[in-house]
């Protein structure tokens, strides 16, 4: 009796530290995906603010030369540098096709104590790069070898996207990021070395992927998509990408230190990117891209100056025009959502309003840079700002931020909601429930990032009187409705709009100029159910194992059965080869999520973990036949067999759970 108390107080130990510490663990799969950090919509106050539109004018709020600049820039820059631990940055401003103020702050090498130079200092600008690949699309629409509503796969010489809804996928979705491609993380981005990069279009073939959703149903970004427009390029003229950028895009516009390629120019004056821990940097390796139309620029502030003076110039630049007025302003129109009343996507570009002025942006962000560019069309301005830190994203934000409120104003009539306004108010409750970024791996072992709120941000939507509440990870907004399916938030004046699916059902919910729509998901699609489940499988697992090795300990010699006696021992051990397989898991996020790193290829513990449940499952299925043989042979014994089957009925449970989750087998 003694011994029993024993084992029941050992079980209730080890019982309340797995409860307690494994929901822990499964918040940090977030660092399964790093990469999708990149352009994530995470749905904070901050980034509310700088998406808070009005569809009023711009009202210039402070006089706007390089004297006003310099002393603002100067200020914030010095301050955020040292704030978020960024080793350099770079600051341009072109107004009326001038450059108006460029700088460089901190150093591009520390230990070498170079300081960063707009003009010669090279930063690796990641998404940016896409503007690029838009424009080269743009210029061969011009030119009349591609039509933009027409199904790519008639510009797809080397390989085809298998579509199997009625709607092909086009340039224009493409552009758009509306194809509807699947998410994948593993060697998305990155190679190790950038000696190791690949012909382009090696490298879509090899990582082909499905059609999750109809074309231009909605949003989700997709560097795959964005890649094969610049296939198209590639494909179209019958030039490599790297080369056909230089001729075409980076030449012409005198980009003299600017390259898609790896060359030694660039290498010379390439910026140092570097991770900080613990109060010491850390430079990141001169990793390759992957997918060059989507990560590979690398460029100046001097020569950002020119391709964004091209953008406000109707595509002219010191004389030489790369796209002509009628194709830039093409390019610079919102496409999506053509049927809703939000700032939306471009070509390329994203759009939004902030404080009553129409911008176009786009954000960079990789291992160790993080870049942004903003074009305000209506007043002929646009701003560059790079970082080689990767905490240079908060840097990149609170400049955007801090320079429209400095220099555009926001009245108060551009956040006020008239209730004055008649229409058909829609059923609150058809929009209540919970919604879920779109962007994550359908069909890889990167799903897992479902599971982290700050990569996969959830909202929580619920109704209140004539008010919607968006509960999201920090905090919650109050939005009323001033068209159907239109939200306006009450305090900031951002707007949310919903969209229904064929059916008539609500499907997503979009935000200003995101990239990302929200899914409306089903109950038993939660994250919190799954992460609740993944820990009662762990404590079930743990109290099977205690239970059987405390029955095995206490079982006589008899003359049971040999199979009885190979399935006491069999059943136990696969319960601890599960639990080993989850707190395994859990660790390697851990580990991943502590290293700023994007994912060239899954760990080699992780390979070594995903061999388990394959194990696991093919026992599992012997136990479970030998079992209904012998029972069907021997009706003595049958509470033994119907614990057994039950059990392992319960392995089989939790290997078709982890199949959800392409846990079984190797997914990646």
């Amino acid at each position: 009796m003694k011994k029993s108390t024993t084992y029941m107080q050992r079980f209730l130990i080890i019982f309340i530290v797995i409860a307690y510490v494994l929901p822990s663990l499964c918040f940090q799969i977030k660092s399964l995906a790093h990469i999708l950090s990149t352009k994530q919509t995470v749905t904070t106050k901050e980034s509310k603010e700088k998406n808070s539109i009005s569809l009023l004018g711009n009202n210039n709020k402070e006089p706007l030369n390089k004297d006003s600049v310099e002393k603002f820039a100067d200020g914030l820059f010095n301050e955020q540098i040292k704030k978020f631990n960024v080793p350099g940055a770079v600051f341009a401003v072109v107004k009326d096709n001038t450059v108006l103020f460029e700088k460089g702050y901190g150093y591009s090498d520390i230990d070498k104590k170079i300081p960063v130079d707009p003009k010669t200092t090279v930063f690796r600008v990641a998404s940016i790069s896409k503007l690029f690949t838009a424009t080269a699309v743009m210029q061969l629409k011009e030119k009349g070898k591609v039509n933009l509503k027409e199904d790519v796969n008639k510009y797809l010489k080397d390989f085809k996207i298998e579509n199997k809804y009625s709607k092909p996928v086009t340039l224009e979705n493409l552009l758009t990021h509306t194809a509807g491609f699947d998410e994948r993380i593993m060697g998305e981005s990155v190679t190790k070395s950038y000696l190791q990069e690949k012909p382009l279009k090696d490298n879509l073939i090899s990582r082909l992927r499905p059609l999750i959703r109809e074309p231009g149903e909605a949003p989700q970004y997709s560097n795959y998509g964005m890649s094969v427009a610049g296939y198209v390029v590639e494909s179209m003229t019958g030039t490599p990408f790297n080369k056909y950028m230089e001729d075409n895009i980076l030449k012409p516009l005198h980009m003299n230190n600017s390259s898609f390629s790896f060359n030694k120019k660039i290498l010379d004056n390439l910026s140092k990117g570097y991770s900080y821990k613990n109060g010491i940097y850390k430079k990141v390796p001169v990793y390759g891209s992957t997918f060059a139309p989507v990560g590979g620029l690398k460029t100046t502030a001097d020569d950002m100056t020119k391709f964004m003076m091209a953008h406000l110039n109707h595509g002219t630049y010191d004389n030489t025009t790369i796209l002509n007025k009628d194709t830039i302003g093409d390019m610079h129109k919102k496409h999506f959502p053509l049927d809703i009343n939000i700032p939306g996507l471009c070509y390329g570009f994203e759009e939004n309003n902030i404080n009553g002025v129409r911008v176009l942006a786009h954000g960079g962000n990789d291992y160790g840079f993080n870049s942004l560019l903003f074009l305000i069309p209506g007043s002929n301005l646009g701003f560059f700002i790079s970082t080689n830190g990767d905490n240079g994203a908060n840097i990149c934000g609170s400049m955007a931020n801090e320079f429209m409120s400095k220099y555009y104003s926001q009245s108060k009539a551009q956040t006020s909601i008239n209730d004055e306004v008649k229409f058909t108010k829609s059923n609150l409750k058809e929009l209540k429930g919970v919604y879920q970024a779109s962007r994550y791996p359908r069909n890889e072992i990167g799903k897992l990032v479902k599971l982290a709120p700050l990569l996969v941000p959830t909202l929580n939507i619920k109704s209140k009187s004539d008010s919607l509440i968006v509960k999201y990870p920090g905090g919650q907004d109050l939005y009323k409705e001033i068209e159907p399916l239109l939200f306006k938030n009450v305090e900031r004046g951002d707007t949310i709009a919903f969209k229904a699916n064929k059916q008539g059902n609500i499907s997503y919910m979009f935000y200003p100029g995101s990239p990302i729509a929200y899914e409306k998901i089903h109950w038993y699609e939660n994250p919190l159910l799954h992460k609740i489940i993944f820990v009662l499988f762990s404590i079930l697992f743990l109290g099977l194992f205690i239970t059987m090795i405390l029955i095995n300990l206490r079982k006589k010699a008899n003359k049971e059965p040999l199979l009885f006696k190979y399935h006491r021992w069999i059943l136990p051990s696969i319960c601890i080869l599960n639990l080993v397989f989850l707190l395994g898991m859990a660790k390697e996020c851990i580990v991943l999520s502590s290293s700023p790193t994007f994912l060239p290829e899954l760990p080699k513990m992780m390979i070594y973990l995903l061999v388990i449940p394959i194990i696991t499952t093919i026992i599992t299925f012997a136990l479970m036949i030998s079992t209904l043989i012998y029972w069907n042979k021997e009706k003595s014994n049958s509470g033994i067999l119907v614990r057994n089957i039950l059990i392992c009925c319960v392995f089989l449970i939790f290997s078709l759970f982890l199949n959800y989750w392409n846990l079984l087998g190797f997914k990646f």
